[in-house]
């Protein structure tokens, strides 16, 4: 590689070739060679540079750690700028499509399980759900549930008779269902019907899909302020007694999550086979680590991760597609010799983290592909954890449960406990 004849520019103007800005001068092939050329410009001087120590965090904060600039004794990746986290969610700012609460539930099994709301005949589950709150969800179209772990044998398809009611919650949640509603702003979102729940039996993936979904006959309303309870009655099951264990919260993880990563695309044939990244995200209660692993990388090579907040899917001339932006580069240090590459890599928690949603895509040399040395894995999509974890008080999920499960009222038993749900717009 003739790092000589490289463009000798910053990080950010390179990344504003490969976006394509002011697009209306620049076309498709354009932005291809701009990304092609930033590629290498940037892996060429990162991986020039010596590996990262863990102990500087996940993420080269808006430029790469070129070897000619001094490491200093309080390194500026101990915190994010807020240019980039601008730009990280300038790159996901779409308008949010679904929650899921709490938020502790995203990427995390609970710590137990519940068979309140549809093992027996009849029953009745209401849960307040402070999560809502600036949400930014306005217009709620559908409550969904997800199963316990592991198969349970007794969790077989059935019909059963469910109506859910929503509304406000008053200050003071009470053992009694009534009297939880704000006056005047009880109503019926899913009329009285007949519903087949699907076949539970088998072990889902850990946590499990949210696959138990009731869509609404009308929206609920949600202000944004005032914090919305969902009330829901089963009565009439076709299998009364048998369990059908739903994934339950009675303590706060001690580790959150990010959304559960997605694989974008197939990475690169290697000598090594095919080469496959793992991206995640977890906090505790002062810390963010992410998690970057490889198998299938070239042998003893020099590694780097891509990340950004937008998948360009474009084709740069090399073994598979660019599927994450040049928002910034992390240098990670080389494989060994099965292509295997492995760092777990923290900075302290602060709000500014929370949802971030991120995209990266691994690359390393390679000699063996046909044109410019390098391999790329397959992209992966996640977000960083929405809430930290690190345990405490479970009204830290925002979330008030009366429940019981012999009858429809009027009172039942009450906690701060949570069965997780998603909702829809």
């Amino acid at each position: 590689m003739q790092s000589g004849t490289l463009p000798d520019k910053p990080a950010h103007a390179l990344r504003s070739q490969v976006r394509g800005k002011h697009r209306e001068r620049t076309t498709g092939k354009e932005v291809a060679h701009a990304a092609r050329a930033a590629i290498v410009a940037l892996s060429d001087r990162a991986f020039s540079a010596n590996p990262l120590p863990a102990h500087l965090g996940p993420f080269a904060i808006g430029r790469v750690f070129f070897p000619h600039e001094p490491r200093q004794a309080t390194p500026m990746f101990s915190s994010v700028s807020s240019i980039v986290l601008t730009t990280l969610c300038l790159g996901s700012s779409l308008l949010a499509q679904q929650l899921v609460s709490p938020p502790h539930a995203v990427g995390v099994e609970g710590n137990g399980t519940s068979s309140v709301t549809f093992t027996n005949a009849t029953t009745r589950t209401m849960q307040s759900d402070g999560n809502l709150v600036n949400s930014g969800l306005s217009l709620l179209r559908s409550i969904s549930f997800r199963r316990n772990q592991g198969a349970q044998a007794s969790a077989t398809s059935r019909t059963i008779d469910v109506q859910i009611d929503m509304g406000y919650r008053v200050a003071t949640f009470t053992n009694t269902f009534a009297s939880n509603y704000e006056t005047g702003t009880q109503t019926t979102v899913f009329t009285n019907k007949n519903v087949t729940l699907p076949d539970w039996t088998a072990a889902p993936p850990t946590p499990a899909d949210f696959d138990l979904t009731f869509k609404f006959d009308k929206p609920f309303i949600n202000d944004g302020k005032r914090i919305p309870v969902w009330d829901l009655t089963c009565q009439n099951s076709s299998s009364p007694g048998s369990a059908y264990n739903m994934d339950w919260f009675s303590a706060v993880p001690t580790a959150t999550k990010g959304e559960r990563p997605e694989s974008l695309g197939t990475g690169c044939k290697t000598a090594n086979g095919t080469f496959t990244y793992t991206f995640e995200t977890e906090a505790d209660a002062t810390t963010l680590s992410v998690l970057y692993a490889f198998i299938g990388a070239a042998s003893n090579a020099p590694c780097v991760a891509l990340i950004g907040g937008t998948d360009p899917n474009l084709n740069i001339g090399l073994c598979t597609n660019l599927r994450s932006d040049l928002t910034f580069v992390l240098p990670l240090g080389a494989s060994d010799a099965t292509g295997t590459f492995g760092l777990k890599a923290p900075i302290p928690w602060g709000a500014a983290l929370a949802g971030l949603k991120l995209i990266s895509q691994g690359i390393c040399l390679d000699a063996t592909q046909p044109g410019l040395p390098f391999a790329l894995s397959n992209g992966v999509e996640t977000t960083t954890p929405y809430v930290i974890g690190g345990g405490g008080a479970t009204t830290l999920f925002k979330v008030d449960r009366l429940w019981t499960s012999s009858g429809t009222g009027p009172t039942g038993s009450v906690g701060t406990t949570a069965a997780p749900i998603q909702w829809s717009i």
